[in-house]
């Protein structure tokens, strides 16, 4: 970095801005369906009047109300099953099968299941968001918990260190910077599958809802609007969890995503 400029920025906002460009050139020119696709400047537009009126306000709300509700518990039980699951090489075999399974299960297929559970209400938006977001954070966790060099946990030993400050001083801080990179992954996850689950099951309201009740109207500016709001809260928690993530570790080296 020099003169105090980030080196991550201009070739993406450059490449970005030209995409724009062009996106809003053809779309200008008649060669993009209106009625079908919007440009970006009447997306902007229309996002700023949802916002300014309120109109969508209600409906992001709901949605971040679920996501916050459903991330909550899964980072919380993520990490600590994933120092479990990371220090036990029994846990791993035993219940390792049973990990992958549960990771690959398609999430959308268990909307149905837990409508069926918790209704139509707010319970299956925090469900899927807590199963979505645990398993990044799960495995981050463990992965710092196994990365930890066993010369270092000796290194602790022979200092005298007690269990408890073998924990807090040495596998707890090691760890820490991967389990906040899953809390990154996880929030990502939240934010879409919760979208889904709004657009699936109509009745939950959201953005989601908000986006598949202005397509079922053709109002693709509309539609592109909730998905650029999304888009827009994923990219700002994801860069105010990284510097979080700098504060908190800042003795573990990082590149620049």
């Amino acid at each position: 970095m020099s003169g105090g400029r980030d080196p991550r920025w201009p070739l993406p906002l450059a490449s970005g801005l030209a995409l724009l460009g062009v996106w809003e050139a053809a779309w200008r020119l008649g060669w993009i369906d209106p009625l079908f696709f919007s440009g970006p400047t009447a997306v902007a537009a229309v996002l700023a009047r949802l916002v300014a009126t309120g109109e969508i306000l209600p409906h992001y709300a709901s949605t971040m109300g679920a996501v916050a509700l459903g991330l909550a518990p899964a980072v919380a039980a993520g990490i600590l099953l994933g120092l479990v699951y990371g220090a036990s090489a029994g846990v791993r075999r035993v219940a390792g099968p049973y990990v992958a399974f549960l990771n690959a299960t398609p999430r959308v297929a268990l909307i149905g299941l837990f409508v069926v559970w918790l209704g139509l209400g707010l319970g299956v938006r925090v469900a899927l968001v807590a199963i979505s977001a645990f398993f990044p954070v799960f495995f981050n966790t463990a992965e710092g918990v196994r990365a930890l060099g066993a010369s270092l946990d000796r290194v602790g030993r022979a200092y005298g260190c007690t269990r408890w400050e073998r924990l807090t001083r040495i596998l707890l801080p090691h760890t820490l910077p991967y389990a906040l990179t899953g809390t990154r992954l996880a929030v990502g996850r939240s934010l879409v599958v919760v979208v889904i689950a709004e657009i699936f099951v109509g009745s939950l309201g959201g953005v989601g809802y908000f986006i598949i009740n202005a397509g079922q109207q053709f109002q693709s500016a509309h539609v592109l609007a909730g998905a650029l709001l999304m888009a827009l809260t994923g990219v700002t928690l994801t860069l105010g969890l990284e510097r979080v993530e700098a504060w908190l570790t800042p003795w573990h080296p990082r590149a620049g995503l």
